[in-house]
């Protein structure tokens, strides 16, 4: 399921992970130009049925590990509402192994906080320093969801200066701008 943690297990097809970035703001004009190139290459390399090739997002000019934001900076944003993962997969179908080459075996951990409706925050973290963050926008947009997942973004945006990228339809947002982030959560 989307975002959702059963049992434990955070589990989000390959193809979704990251869709939803969030990253220093400094990294806005960039992220414009990326989602740019990611359309016209979608359009060059769709066949009809499917993608030629795949387009691979840079890592942001300004990373993500330079704000030093805390996991339990995240973790007390978001529980109780959403449930923390004890373990988090990602592949093709749940509790499926991936071959050796595509193994990652770095120091970096992940971690996530999901609800099926009501989305998710996930990535990876050093030693608890977020190294990379994404967002699994709420499928339920009810008054509660909303006022929670605004607070939670704009608290991540006023106090680390951070933007969100949502590359799946084009839209960048600085998440210091409460009207801005109500307008994307709509």
């Amino acid at each position: 399921m989307r975002g959702n943690v059963t049992n434990g297990v955070f589990f989000l097809h390959e193809d979704e992970w990251g869709m939803v970035d969030i990253m220093p703001i400094e990294n806005r004009a960039e992220a414009a130009q990326i989602a740019d190139k990611a359309e016209e290459f979608g359009k060059e390399h769709f066949d009809g049925f499917g993608y030629t090739d795949i387009f691979v997002i840079a890592e942001p000019r300004q990373p993500l590990a330079s704000r030093q934001i805390p996991l339990d900076f995240i973790r007390t944003l978001v529980t109780p509402r959403l449930a923390e993962a004890t373990r988090v997969e990602s592949g093709i179908h749940p509790g499926e192994v991936l071959p050796e080459a595509f193994r990652y075996t770095g120091p970096l951990k992940s971690f996530a906080f999901g609800d099926d409706n009501l989305g998710a925050l996930y990535g990876n973290h050093l030693e608890g320093v977020i190294d990379h963050l994404h967002l699994i926008p709420p499928e339920v947009r009810d008054d509660a969801n909303r006022a929670f997942w605004q607070t939670t973004l704009t608290t991540l945006g006023s106090t680390y200066r951070l933007m969100l990228s949502d590359w799946w339809i084009k839209v960048s947002v600085d998440l210091a701008d409460v009207a801005a982030v109500q307008e994307y959560l709509r």
